[in-house]
């Protein structure tokens, strides 16, 4: 399925080409905004959620990349749970306990 699209997106992609960049702004400034409406929902008084969820909405306009800003906050994330010690109790207790 996945191969059939690809093929199909050959004969599109010098159409979308053709639209410039100043007619994306709109939306993604739209997609912006709603990416932002969700911040309301952080806790921002436990500094290991809060201040790798701020890295990671500052990194992605700085590097021009979503993926390298999430990928920033995953990072920093890890780090402060192997940091604190809160690795244990709140990440690993998510996962399935195997053996009993």
């Amino acid at each position: 399925t996945v191969a059939v699209f690809f093929f199909v997106s050959l004969f599109f992609a010098p159409i979308f080409g053709q639209v410039p960049q100043a007619a994306t702004a709109p939306v993604l400034i739209v997609v912006g905004a709603l990416m932002m409406s969700q911040a309301k929902e952080l806790d921002w008084d436990k500094t290991a959620e809060a201040l790798p969820a701020f890295l990671t909405l500052a990194f992605m306009p700085f590097t021009f990349s979503i993926s390298n800003g999430i990928l920033f906050g995953l990072i920093t994330s890890l780090l402060f749970y192997v940091t604190t010690g809160n690795l244990g109790r709140d990440v690993l207790s998510f996962l399935p306990k195997f053996g009993g």
